[in-house]
Order: structure tokens, then sequence, then C-alpha cells
């Protein structure tokens, strides 16, 4: 038991470090990149791709295998040097790649943020694992059972960890750095055992050319000494790396580096004063000029002292109210429209669920020379959403002041099913109102149909729906009672009426603030869309719209292409499935009667995609009904990892047979297809944390019974890297699909049964295993059809079978390719028309940050042509020059 002491501590820091590191990472890419959805499925998708890409290098190449055996410790202690570097370098990613801070940043960059990141911290754990499985044990597969249960237990550790140190307020350095010290420290007891001087240690025989864990151990005398100083002293730089990150003063300095960094991507100009990070956020106070600025997680929240237009909001949002008793804010991004309204309610109560923040708001608005808050105004730390369900009391005003939903966490407060609970909330003469990303002079493509959505939504559940046009327009919605308006003019006669003519606001201005015929334009181009476009909790269809207009904004034309997949269906899901069953069967009949290893190979990998989709799928579902996604990440991560240990323990005490695989298979997909009746649909207190603890476990559980079941039936010395390659394959691909595409898509349940079928994959492919080691099953292949699979050349590989998905999905997509903006609704003014105007050599169209174009070559030198208000009355588009 203690001769693989130093193995099986590496392998449980080596876990911990893992899900940490993880944890951090995409806590830090998310608040660079502004958490798009694109963002989210890109660091999973690299994040797996690199450990599967480490794990079948080594496994294919022995002279990596050989070299990973003889410095593991090294490559370990090493890890997390590396992976500080990436985590300090994502603030600088935004400014190298030029994109301002108020536009999007481009596909190229996104994935090579995410690549950079994830790199370090997994494909040096591809490489490791399998050299630390293979010092655990004299056995190939059951060294791999083993590290895998360990690793699993400390994923756990460090998933806890992680949490525990998000709760605490403490910084994303401070958890890799630390979590990376007890690597470090386990990589030296690892070189004690395994070292230079022999230790306990093998002399080769474990691996390919018979590399064992340092091979040359057992080597005394001056050489092995010197070779002995040389990984001390690595381990040692490693040591004092992840040491003086946290402890000054070289921790203090180095975060306050980065800080500053960030603080530039995000808000050039802006002076540092502090940041902070919450249970929530990450919240930074600046100054910019004379003002002071709250930011959030990287995106600009509340500035003070706030412009005039704050006065505006607040009288055009009290104005549509029958009633002036109560107002509901719920989130905590209008402060100091929530102050505003205390003006003409008798009390407003806002909601927040990040209390630090709140603080910090309130600090930022004395320093700036604000009075106190009203004594009318409530202020309650507590969910928002589960607050507004839990209220009994008729509100005559709701503001949902959360971000808008462009990102799968701010959904949460525009979602149907929220809206469904909301309602009754209502007075019968109240309003509700939102704030979403329009325009102003136009409204094109993405950003349309975007609108639409969240429109569409609203339009199900209230009778009334109106819309005060702008960059950010208003979504104004009530019951059939509610006299909503968009007037200028009756707007400014309410106002006159409820405030007696001594309102703070200047009700002739109305006409600036809401401009009659544009408020007609925007709410016809609202409703003109009657495709089902309803955003919800589980289809977070917004998000994805979303994340096509930052696509269209940064000049990319892949969101028509992504938009015809959602109009063709889960059709095209239908096609994939049916090709893959074709081809898998094909390649399942070619290994003849035992091909057991090619079915485990086909159990890992399409568990190993399902568990991390279906990882994503609960966390969408549970950041929906809970809200605190980044706070409890880790805390999922580690309830998964212990359901895994549990399933490894339990399927490495099954008997060895090929039947396991079947059965194996067939857990997952009854799982997958009934998780969709079990996933918590509103927060109903302590029960729903417990279902969804329960759910977590029993995802890990499943899923772990694949890996030593998978074990058991591959042969060869590379047992521990083939399951790591196959693991990691499948979860970067379905990681990918399932954030970006499967969800917004087909929504829950659809994606849930998606990965169902795939999972019966493996089932296919285990009971042709049982079928062709049969009799008949040799009948066949020695008959005319089983002689036709075997020995066909076309098709010999997976190309042609999905030549042929690729075909089928074009036919589906393509009639709906094509511009669907209508031509009144766009600011482009075509090149034609340009010269009707300027004679110009050339032109060149952009889209970010507004949509204009470039002469060339014109008589008084380059200029830009930008659409605003209609002049020429014959050219077509809502503008002209």
């Amino acid at each position: 038991m203690t001769r693989f002491l130093g193995g099986r501590l590496l392998a449980f820091a080596l876990g911990a470090f893992t899900v940490g590191a993880q944890a951090a990472l995409l806590r830090e890419y998310l608040i660079s990149f502004k958490g798009s959805e694109l963002a989210f499925g890109l660091m999973f998708f690299f994040w797996f791709f690199w450990i599967a890409l480490g794990a079948n290098l080594t496994g294919k190449s022995a002279r990596l295998s050989a070299f990973t055996s003889r410095h593991t410790a090294l490559l370990a202690a090493l890890q997390p040097v590396w992976s500080l570097v990436g985590l300090l370098s994502l603030a600088s990613l935004r400014l190298v790649s030029g994109t301002p801070s108020f536009a999007p940043v481009s596909i190229t960059w996104l994935v090579a943020g995410a690549a950079w990141a994830s790199f370090a911290p997994s494909f040096i754990t591809g490489l490791v694992f399998p050299a630390i499985s293979r010092a655990c044990d004299e056995s190939p597969a059951a060294g791999a059972k083993t590290v895998y249960i360990i690793e699993s237990f400390g994923a756990i550790f460090g998933g806890i960890a992680a949490t525990v140190a998000f709760a605490m307020g403490l910084s994303s350095i401070v958890v890799v750095a630390g979590l990376g010290l007890v690597q470090v420290v386990a990589a030296f007891v690892f070189i004690l055992q395994f070292g230079r001087l022999g230790g306990a240690g093998r002399a080769g025989g474990d691996g390919p050319s018979g590399a064992g864990p340092s091979g040359a151990a057992g080597q005394a005398g001056p050489a092995g000494l010197k070779a002995f100083a040389k990984d001390c002293a690595v381990v040692v730089l490693a040591l004092i790396t992840c040491v003086g990150l946290l402890l000054p003063p070289f921790g203090p300095l180095f975060k306050g580096k980065i800080q500053q960094v960030s603080l530039k991507a995000n808000l050039d100009g802006a002076k540092l004063q502090s940041q902070i990070e919450t249970a929530y956020n990450q919240v930074t106070f600046a100054k910019y000029g004379t003002q002071n600025v709250i930011l959030v997680n990287g995106e600009v929240q509340a500035s003070f002292p706030a412009g005039p237009e704050v006065l505006g909001e607040a009288a055009l949002l009290a104005a549509q109210a029958g009633k002036h008793d109560k107002a509901l804010i719920l989130g905590g991004d209008r402060l100091e429209t929530s102050i505003a309204l205390a003006a003409y309610f008798d009390l407003v109560q806002m909601v927040t669920l990040d209390g630090e923040l709140f603080d910090i708001a309130v600090r930022a608005r004395k320093d700036a020379g604000l009075g106190q808050l009203p004594s009318n105004l409530e202020v309650i730390i507590e969910d928002p959403r589960g607050y507004a369900v839990s209220s009994h009391e008729p509100v005559d005003l709701i503001v949902i002041a959360s971000p808008e939903p462009s990102t799968r966490a701010a959904g949460r407060m525009f979602s149907v099913e929220f809206l469904g609970q909301l309602a009754p909330k209502l007075a019968g003469d109240g309003a509700l109102a939102a704030f979403v990303q329009s325009g102003e002079n136009a409204l094109i493509g993405e950003t349309l149909r975007y609108g639409q959505s969240i429109w569409q939504t609203f339009s199900s559940v209230f009778a009334n729906v109106a819309v005060v046009p702008g960059e950010e327009a208003v979504i104004l919605a009530g019951h059939k009672d509610a006299n909503l308006t968009t007037n200028s003019g009756e707007l400014a006669q309410r106002y006159l009426a409820f405030t007696g003519g001594k309102g703070p606001y200047d009700p002739r201005r109305f006409s600036e603030l809401v401009q009659d015929d544009r408020a007609t334009f925007v709410k016809d181009a609202y409703q003109a869309n009657t495709q089902q476009m309803i955003h919800s909790d589980t289809r977070p269809l917004s998000s994805f719209l979303a994340m096509l207009t930052s696509f269209q904004r940064g000049g990319s034309g892949s969101s028509d292409g992504l938009w015809a997949l959602f109009l063709a269906g889960p059709v095209v899901a239908v096609i994939v499935l049916l090709v893959l069953v074709f081809w898998l069967f094909k390649a399942r009949a070619r290994q003849g009667g035992q091909g057991y290893e090619f079915s485990s190979k086909v159990l890992i990998t399409t568990v190993g995609g399902a568990s991390i989709a279906g990882s994503i799928v609960m966390l969408a579902q549970y950041q929906a009904v809970v809200g605190a996604f980044h706070r409890d990440i880790g805390a999922a991560s580690a309830l998964t990892m212990a359901g895994l240990a549990i399933g490894s323990f339990i399927g490495s005490r099954l008997k060895s047979r090929p039947e396991n695989s079947l059965f194996v298979s067939l857990v997952n997909a009854c799982f997958f297809f009934v998780l969709p009746w079990l996933l918590p649909e509103a927060f109903v207190g302590a029960s729903t944390f417990a279902i969804f603890a329960g759910l977590f476990v029993a995802l890990g559980m499943i899923t772990g019974l694949a890996w030593p079941v998978a074990a058991s039936l591959i042969s060869g010395q590379n047992v521990a890297a083939t399951l790591e390659s196959f693991d990691h394959l499948g979860a970067a691909l379905l990681a990918a699909i399932t954030g970006v595409g499967l969800l917004p898509l087909y929504g829950t349940r659809n994606t849930l049964w998606i990965l169902a079928g795939l999972v019966l994959l493996a089932a296919i492919s285990a009971a042709t295993d049982r079928l062709l080691g049969s009799q008949k099953g040799k009948r066949f292949l020695h008959g005319r059809i089983g002689r036709a699979l075997t020995h066909a050349v076309w098709p010999k590989s997976i190309l042609w079978p999905g030549l042929l998905a690729l075909f089928a999905i074009l036919a589906v997509i393509v009639p709906n390719l094509g511009d669907r903006t209508p031509p009144g609704l766009s600011p482009r003014i075509s090149h034609e028309d340009i010269r009707r105007i300027e004679q110009a050599k050339g032109i060149e169209d952009f889209f970010n940050p507004f949509v204009y174009s470039r002469l060339e070559g014109t008589e008084k030198g380059e200029g830009i042509i930008i659409a605003t208000t209609s002049v020429l009355p014959d050219a077509k588009g809502w503008g002209g020059p």
C-alpha cells in the first residue's frame, strides 16, 4: 500500500487542481469575453480537447509515453505555474486583439483565448494521468481504474475548495495558486518515492519500451544525485511561484497589475479605485473623469452622478402605472432609477442578490457627492426571482433591472415561466418594464429578431405590450386593464395629473424621450415575425439570438446558417444519429466476432460526451431556477465527481463481461430520457438544492460505471491513455455542440432525448457484439451481406456517411438561408444609391460599432456615409445619407 503512496497522492492532487483551475479559468474567461454563450462552449470544448489530445499522444507515441513516465512529477509541478501564466494573461488578450470595450470580440480571438487559457491545465493532465496510472499498479487496466477513482476524490476536494473560496470573495489567482501548491507538494513526494535515487519506484517494465515512472530509478552515485537535484530545483521553483502569489508583496502586486490591465480592456482611460470578488460577481470601482463608475464582470453597470436621462426614464415608467402605492425593482442595475422612482411611489422595493455590490454602489454615490438614499426606498438582499415569486401583495410597477437576456444567466429574469409567475403579482392597472438591446434609427437582422423574441415572450403572458424605442428599448407590459402608452402628449398629460405639476421632470421633454412615429415603427417590426421564438428556462433562445447579433456586428456571416438550423428543427439531429448508427454498425461488423475493444471506445466516448453535455443542461436549469451559477459551479463539479468516484468503485467490482457495456449504456440512456421530468422548474427552498445535488451525483454515478467497464475490455499497456483520450474527445465535442447549439435550438427536453439517443449508439454497438459473437452472427458475417459490409471499399470510413449527412442537412437548411431583413428595416444604402451622391472609386461596408460605408477616392478625400433619416424617396432601405 505504501509502495504507491506517491502516485496516489499525486492523482488526488491532480484531480483537485484540474477541477479548481477549471472553475477559476472559466470564471475569468467569461469575465474577459463578456460571458457569451459561445465563450462558454468554446472554453469547455478546448478544456476537454487538450486532455484528449495529450492522452492520445501518449498512447500513440512510445517515446512521449516514456518521457512522461520519466518526468511525471516535473510536469505536475510545472502545471500550476503554466496555468497561472494563462490566467494572468487572460485580461490582456482583449487589449492584444485591439477590440474596443464597446464592441464584441471576434470569433478568432474568442477561440484563441479559450485555447490558450485551457492549454496548460488540460494538456498536462492528459499527459500525466496515464503516467500516474502506470505508476500505481502493475496491471494497466487496474491502474487506470484505481487512479480514476482517486482522481475523482481529488476533484471533489478541488470543487469544494473553489466554491468555498469564491463564496469568501477570494480571487481566481488564490484558487489556482492554492490548489497548485497542493499539487507541487504531491509532486515532491512523488519524486522522493519514484525519484532518481531509487525510492520505491520500479525501473521500467510499466509502459512502452519499459518506461516506468522515473525510468532511471535505482541510478545511484553522482549522476543520480545530480538528476535528483535538478528535479528538486524545478519543484522548488514551482513552490516559490505558488507561495509568492499567495503572500505579500508579490501576491497583491500581481493582483493589482491584472486588475489594471482588465480595467483598461473594459474601460480605457479609467483609474482603478478598488476591485473585489463577491460570491456572485467581480466588482470594480473606478474613476473616469469626474464620474464614479461601477463595473460588474467587466461590464459598466452604473455611473455616478447619473445623467438627466435617469429622470426621464423614471418619469416614463411612473406614468405607465395606474396607481403609485408600490414599485418593485428586480435587480441592482438601475439604482439611480430606483431612487428617482421614490419621488412618485409611496414605497419602492429594490431586490438584489449581491449585497456587497450594492454597498459599493452606495459608497460610489456618496463619493460622488450625492445624497442619502430616500427613506421610502427599501433594499432587500435576496434572489430577485425568488422574492418576486414568493411575494403576495399586488404591485403597481415592476421593473426588471437585471442585465438583458444576452446570456443564459440573465435570461432567467426574462423567461416565459418567470413572467407567468410575475403576472399575478402585478396590479390590474399596473405596468411591467424591462430593457433590451434594440436600435434607435434602425433594426436589422439579428438585432430585430432578438427583440421579436422578447416581444413574443412578453406577449404570450400579458394582454398589453408596448415598446419605447432606443438603442436600449423599454418593453412595457400589463394586463388588459393596463393603460400603457408611448404617445408623448398623453405621457405629458398623465405626468402633470399625478404629480400636480410639481414633478422633477419637465413633461415637455417627453417629445424628446419618445418619438411617436418611431415607437409605432418598432412595435410593428416586433409584431411582424410569426415564427415561434418564445424565450424560456428550458429553451434559452434569447441568449442564442444575442450571440447571433454579436456575430452580425462582428461582420461574421455564420448567423444565417445557425438560424437556418433553428428553423430546421430536431430533424438535423435525427439525420446525424441515423448516419452514426449506419456507420457504427458497419464499422463494428468489420471488427468480426471479437470487437469488444471497439465497443468499449464507443461506450466511453458517448457516455463521456453525454455526461458533460448533461452537466451543461443541468447547470443551465440550475442557473434559471436558483441563479447563483458562478458561486456554485465548483460545488456542482464536486458532486458530479463524488458520483464518479462511487460509480467507478461499483463498476470496478463488477465481473469483467462484455454484457456490462450494454447494461451501462442502457442505464445512461434511460437516465437522460427521464431527466426532463426530474429537473426542478421552480425554487421551493432547500428541497430544490437537494434535488439538484442528487441529480448531479446520479449523473456522476452512471458516468463512473463506464470507465472500469470499458477498461476491463481494452487490452495493451496504454489503457489509461486510451480511455482518457476517447472520454475527453466525446466531452469536447458534446460540450461545444450542446452549450452553443443543442440547448438553445431544441430546448431542454429535446436536447436530453438527443443525448439519450447518442448513448444508445453504445448500446447498439454492445448488442452487435453479442449478435456477431453468436453462431448466427458468425454465419451472417460469412454470408453475402456480411461480406459486403466487411469488405466493401465504400464507405470504408466515416467520411462518406458524414458527407451523406451533410448533404441531407443542407437540403433541410438551405431553403431557410438568405437575407430575411425587410428592406424597410435596413440602415444600409446600396452602392448604386451612394454613387448618386458621391463619385467614389471604392466603397467598403462596415457593421461595427454601427452600420456605415467608407468611401475612397472621392473629390474631397476619404469619407464615411451613415444612414440616418430618409432623404432619397426612391432608395431602398430605411435611411439615407
